[in-house]
């Protein structure tokens, strides 16, 4: 089964909240939202970039600068 694709992520209040084509509701983390693409959501937590998939894999983590 393919991984579902973002259609959007969106800042409310602490939250980043991704969903997908049909508004379905993905996932929901806590931190600042950096950026999207439709396989990955960026997110800053502290000094910490975190960069999950569409199924709320961490793919990647960086040190804030």
């Amino acid at each position: 089964m393919a991984d579902p694709v973002i259609a959007t992520a969106i800042q409310r209040g602490p939250l980043v909240c991704v969903y997908d084509m049909k508004r379905y509701q993905l996932f929901c983390v806590t931190g600042e939202l950096m950026g999207y693409t439709a396989n990955t959501v960026t997110v800053k937590k502290n000094s910490v970039i975190v960069v999950y998939n569409s199924r709320r894999m961490t793919i990647s983590t960086h040190t804030a600068r």
